[in-house]
């Protein structure tokens, strides 16, 4: 697909469909978003810097590891309160052009429809769907794929999220909360469909919220996991004996709680303990804390430091990997430098350990365990309220125990937008 048919197809989905998740104010009832941007990679495939030009071409069919992204973004949102009812609705159509590798060119969708109800009295909550499509990420496993000897396709990522949320509200303080939620992701390339699969909660609890800016809640769920298919390749790129079945059973008990001592500070967190078992190799069952640390802090009235640290695991897109133990410190510095000019910053270090691979977990003493950096500065200019155009640069690293796994990309990231 050319860039000038994605971008006439975004015009058109963006009038007759509407919406786009920046989710207007009351005063807005319909606001329009539209941007263009572009992002320079120097190793787009996020690939070691020891693999030969001649292994790059097999598994990317290119020699030239640095590649240009065209990126465009337009969409429409509604959003309206009527009485005690308030509805909101988006879709943002974002197409990509790749310079030197235009097999990878997409239109992916962002999309939203939401309804936040209440009844007279005691009684609220919210349903809707979320449903978003874009590629999959290059610092995933697309390295194995190679390995197995195909070259790597675009594969398309889409993930469907329907759900509901009820509130009981027992005194002026305390509440009753029931959820119901599924998460559907599929792929579109035929060598990841091993990642299909459909994951069903249900979940119970209470909320404290006495409107002074703190709540507390108490929540305990239950997750179904089903995948489409089995796996047969596992991380290193090798065939399994017998095709593994991912399906799984997780449940979790998590005390949430957010406080704001003062006007500059908010503090948020989240401690639980998850448990998850699977129906086939249940050699990779996972049992542990999960963890959550948020904290906001605004020291002038021209900087303010958001941090987070947490402990999770989760399906990584990854599907030879099924869940990785991932531990991460975020730093996200905000400065203001004049009324119009803003400077910002992100600092990300991590750890990821692959622990539910069933080929790593079924050999004694084999272990995948990543280190991630990544350190990005940007520039942000208000040119009018309407328009805002951006730059940033941005490094990653990662460090791996897996022979080829490290790899270093630079990246400039240039853009506009607009909303109106």
């Amino acid at each position: 697909m050319s860039l000038k048919t994605a971008w006439t197809k975004a015009v058109l989905a963006g009038i007759l469909f509407s919406p786009a998740l920046a989710i207007a104010q009351d005063q807005d009832v319909i606001r329009i978003t539209a941007g263009a941007g572009f992002e320079r990679h120097s190793n787009l495939f996020r690939v070691s810097s020891a693999m030969p030009a001649s292994t790059l071409s097999s598994i990317f069919n290119t020699n030239s590891r640095s590649d240009t992204i065209l990126r465009g973004e337009i969409g429409l949102a509604f959003d309206r309160e009527y009485s005690l009812q308030r509805f909101q609705a988006g879709l943002t159509l974002l197409p990509q052009k790749f310079q030197n590798n235009s097999r990878f060119d997409h239109l992916g969708y962002d999309g939203l429809l939401n309804w936040d109800w209440a009844i007279s009295g005691p009684f609220s909550g919210r349903v809707g769907l979320r449903a978003r499509q874009s590629l999959m990420g290059f610092n995933q496993n697309r390295i194995v794929v190679g390995a197995i000897g195909s070259i790597v396709d675009k594969n398309m990522l889409t993930r469907t999220n329907p759900y509901f949320e009820g509130r009981l509200r027992i005194t002026p303080s305390w509440s009753m909360v029931g959820e119901l939620e599924q998460v559907r992701t599929t792929n579109s390339a035929t060598e990841f469909l091993p990642g299909d699969n459909t994951a069903n909660t249900v979940g119970a609890g209470l909320r404290f919220a006495p409107g002074t800016g703190t709540e507390l809640t108490f929540l305990g769920r239950s997750t179904r996991g089903k995948f489409d298919f089995l796996q047969v390749t596992d991380l290193l790129g090798q065939n399994l004996l017998t095709g593994v079945d991912n399906s799984y059973k997780q449940s979790e008990v998590l005390v949430r709680l957010n406080v704001r001592p003062s006007e500059d500070t908010l503090i948020g967190g989240m401690i639980g303990y998850q448990q998850r078992k699977y129906d086939a190799f249940n050699q990779r069952n996972f049992s542990g804390p999960v963890t959550e640390l948020n904290l906001e802090w605004r020291p002038t009235g021209a900087l303010s430091v958001a941090t987070a640290l947490d402990r999770s695991i989760g399906l990584p897109g990854i599907f030879t990997a099924n869940y990785i133990d991932v531990t991460r410190l975020r730093i996200l510095p905000r400065f203001i430098l004049t009324g119009k000019t803003t400077l910002t910053g992100a600092i990300t270090y991590a750890t990821w350990d692959y622990k539910g691979d069933p080929g790593i977990v079924s050999q004694p003493g084999l272990t995948r365990k990543d280190t991630l950096f990544d350190l990005q500065i940007g520039l942000a200019y208000e040119y009018s309220r309407a328009i805002l155009l951006t730059g940033d640069l941005r490094r990653e690293t990662r460090k791996s125990n897996l022979a080829g796994a490290d790899y270093e990309n630079n990246v400039l990231i240039g853009g506009i937008r607009g909303q109106f």
